[in-house]
Order: C-alpha cells, then sequence, then structure tokens
C-alpha cells in the first residue's frame, strides 16, 4: 500500500481565505487545455495583475471569468517566492465538488466516513492508481501552495494548484523542507520543460512545475 501524502487534520484549504491572484501553468485554447512556458496569472484585481505585469512582462486584459476576470500572460517561467502554506491530498471531483478526500490512504471526506479506508488503498503503485484517476474512478493529487512573491511581498498572498502526479510525488519532500526552515520559506516556483523519447521512439513534451527551497524568511 502506498500513501503518497502525510496529512494531518485541519490542514484543508478554507475558502474565506484572503488569495490576491492564481499561478497558472495552461490556459484553454477553443475551450481545450494549453500547457504555457511560462506563467500566467489570474487575479479579481486589475491592480494585482497590472503589477504582476510591470515585474514579470506581459499585459493585464480581461478573460472569461466570473471570479478571477483579469489575467496576464507573464515572460517568466520561475518566480522568487516566500512559501506559507502547502496543502496536499487526494481527491476524487464530479465537476466542481469532490465525491471523496483521503491521504492515499484513508479518507478525510464524507465526513461520515472520516478514517475509513478510502478504495485507493487496494492500490499497490502509483501507475495503478494514475489509470484509476484517469478512468474517473480513483482520487487524483489535489494540491495547493500559498505563497508571496519576493519581489513585492506586500502585494498579498497567491496560490497555485495542481493535481499533478509529478508534484504528488514531491510534495511531501517539499512539505518537510518548509517545516525545517519554520514554516515558511524563500525559494523559486518554476515552469521546467520536460522533454523525453518514449518506448516507440516518439518525442514528448511537457512541463512540470518545481519548487525549489532555499533558506527560512526572514522580515526585512
Amino acid at each position: 500500500m502506498i500513501n503518497l501524502f502525510e496529512v494531518e487534520e485541519g490542514t484543508k484549504p478554507k475558502q474565506s481565505f484572503d488569495v490576491v491572484g492564481r499561478f497558472r501553468a495552461g490556459h484553454q485554447v477553443k475551450k481545450r487545455p494549453m500547457s504555457l512556458s511560462d506563467w500566467r496569472v489570474t487575479s479579481d484585481d486589475p491592480d494585482v495583475t497590472a503589477k504582476v505585469a510591470e515585474l514579470y512582462g506581459g499585459t493585464s486584459q480581461t478573460w472569461d471569468n466570473e471570479r478571477q476576470p483579469h489575467e496576464v500572460f507573464t515572460s517568466v517561467s520561475s518566480v522568487k517566492i516566500v512559501l506559507e502554506k502547502s496543502f496536499s491530498g487526494m481527491t476524487l471531483w464530479a465537476r466542481n465538488a469532490p465525491i471523496r478526500k483521503c491521504d492515499g490512504a484513508t479518507l478525510s471526506y464524507p465526513e461520515d466516513q472520516v478514517g475509513e479506508a478510502c478504495e485507493c488503498a487496494k492500490f499497490n503503485s502509483i501507475a495503478d492508481r494514475k489509470a484509476a484517476a484517469d478512468k474517473g474512478t480513483g482520487c487524483q493529487p489535489d494540491i495547493t501552495l500559498r505563497f508571496r512573491l519576493a519581489e513585492a511581498y506586500n502585494l498579498g498572498t497567491f496560490e497555485f494548484k495542481t493535481g499533478s502526479w509529478g508534484m504528488a510525488r514531491e510534495i511531501n519532500d517539499i512539505e518537510a523542507t518548509l517545516a525545517k526552515f519554520g514554516g515558511t520559506a524563500v525559494g523559486t516556483l518554476t515552469l521546467e520543460p520536460v522533454e523525453f523519447t518514449n518506448s516507440e521512439g516518439q518525442l514528448r513534451k511537457y512541463t512540470k512545475t518545481v519548487v525549489d527551497l532555499t533558506g527560512a524568511y526572514t522580515a526585512a
């Protein structure tokens, strides 16, 4: 049995948390998801995206989203951050609502099943877990990072969300390093291009997110 995460009770993100914007690794073109090589940032505040554009390039503009109608496609793949929080778990989604949540072994949702074994626990490899998630029957990684920009600390807290299995393999180390640095750490958040040739000789490309924490944060 593989438990990908070590999640403590009460570590789930709260919707009331004041987040000024969201970093995104992709967008949609004609309703099809497309990955990006540079960061895209969205917000409900045009002053936030304008400041991001000033720092990292791009132009603040509007897009079709009620909650965060302002966006900027930056010209940078890496930003210096102050990581404040990390939330990790696994979720089986139905549209925009969770059916169940777990830590890779035991359920944390629904409330009447907390502590019971999740269906995920029957899989003995990440490949099997991923296959079940792809079919819509298994939980997938549900990871949230909350951070400030080192170059604009007072702008507020940003958020990055991902369902990446690659990040799922690394999140325990990220959280352990964050704890080692006292719960708030400086580092970088980077979109890193990856290329490989598969078993059929085909070249594949994708972008992975890399978090590199280098030290404890000390207020100026």
